[in-house]
């Protein structure tokens, strides 16, 4: 499903430095500052480029999460950032076009005035943007701030540069140490050209949170990227407000969730869909390592209260799935703290096994409106500011049709 980025996003927006002994190192001859202005001229002057990145990221109660990204440039191609089988995006005319893998149409696009992260923030409407690979930031960075800016990966804090280091394995790597109030980054460096070839990264997302860790690496590859759909084209067909138009969530909310499928409710007993006396459900899939989920939760919660005061035929259950603990009841005793440390007083079911969201796809958060028989009605994937809002107009909707 096209929401694996809400994943990526949730997890990397909350990264760490890797606990690893580092290897041997002697001092460099460059200052820090001097490796990344280097880099970053050799990304602005290269005349063209294509690589991959690889993010490995792990997080404590979830399954490790691997994810690649194709990106570059060239004189005849403005950058563009392809996520394999899911989405391409393209830059052109101080635009940023994004559309589905093998599509011209529908799109959506943003303006690259704020730059290139928040460009690709705007084009997926705060749906669970992926990062933009720092090689594709760096161009732009003209001075030692925007260049410490690029390792920010969204909401690390100001990072001021460390320390500098020769790797003593790689006479020709440099590695550059970047602090924050809340986070770290190691980047290597290749002395002779100036590319970055890998990160370690670490955050905490929140005071007393699981530390979280991942690995980062990027290759060049010397052969041409698969052919971009063309970008004047693109840019002349049919233009969408939000990413769940582009076909991904909407072919998502034309499928079912089995009525009869079994949750562990947090008392310890079994909980079904079937068993709601609702004509409408909203499920709210969740996971307490998740970053997004966490700003989406009061937006359920107001839901869930108008629900509860105005709308009897509407029941309201958050979905915790993706968290792993030893026992079934070490993982209700996790979720409960979680939620009352949050204030949040919503009925809560455990996905046990996370079937029932990777039916619909492995994004997070996801929220589904749907019918007691299991027919999906609307998919919401990512944090969607004023999604309270947005249900309660869904769902007038579906009742004025039914009329």
């Amino acid at each position: 499903m096209r929401s694996l980025p809400v994943v990526l996003v949730a997890s990397l927006s909350v990264l760490l430095l890797s606990a690893a002994t580092p290897p041997a190192r002697q001092a460099s001859a460059l200052t820090g500052e001097e490796v990344l202005a280097r880099a970053a001229r050799a990304y602005r002057t290269a005349p063209e480029w294509f690589g991959t990145v690889r993010y490995v990221v792990d997080i404590p109660g979830a399954p490790r999460h691997v994810e690649s990204q194709e990106f570059g440039w060239s004189a005849v191609a403005e950058p563009w950032l392809r996520m394999p089988e899911q989405y391409v995006m393209q830059v052109h005319g101080g635009r940023i076009y994004l559309a589905e893998e093998g599509r011209l149409e529908p799109h959506t696009e943003a303006s690259l005035a704020a730059g290139l992260q928040a460009a690709i923030d705007s084009a997926f409407g705060g749906q669970g943007p992926p990062l933009a690979p720092v090689p594709m930031l760096l161009p732009s960075a003209l001075t030692p701030q925007a260049q410490r800016d690029a390792f920010r990966m969204k909401l690390l804090g100001p990072l001021r540069i460390a320390g500098v280091h020769a790797r003593s394995e790689g006479p020709t790597q440099d590695d550059v140490e970047l602090l924050s109030e809340n986070g770290s980054v190691r980047a290597r460096f290749d002395r002779v050209h100036g590319w970055l070839l890998a990160a370690s990264l670490v955050f905490v997302p929140a005071p007393g949170a699981d530390t979280i860790r991942a690995e980062v690496t990027y290759t060049r590859h010397s052969g041409p990227p698969s052919p971009l759909p063309p970008v004047g084209a693109l840019a002349r067909g049919r233009r969408v407000s939000s990413i769940a138009e582009l076909g991904g969530d909407a072919r998502a909310a034309a499928h079912r969730l089995d009525p009869r499928a079994k949750f562990l409710a947090l008392d310890g007993s079994v909980a079904t869909l079937s068993a709601l006396p609702a004509r409408f459900i909203v499920l709210e899939f969740w996971a307490s390592w998740c970053a997004p989920c966490r700003a989406s939760l009061p937006e359920v919660t107001r839901f869930a209260t108008w629900a509860r005061d105005s709308a009897s035929d509407i029941a309201v259950r958050l979905i915790n799935t993706e968290d792993q603990e030893a026992t079934p009841a070490l993982l209700r005793a996790r979720v409960q703290r979680y939620l009352e440390r949050l204030e949040v007083r919503v009925p809560c079911w455990i996905d046990s096994a996370s079937s029932s969201h990777r039916a619909l796809g492995s994004g997070l958060p996801m929220t589904l409106l749907m019918e007691p028989g299991g027919r999906v009605l609307a998919l919401h994937s990512g944090y969607k500011p004023g999604l309270a809002d947005t249900l309660k107009r869904q769902i007038r909707e579906f009742r004025e049709a039914a009329r």
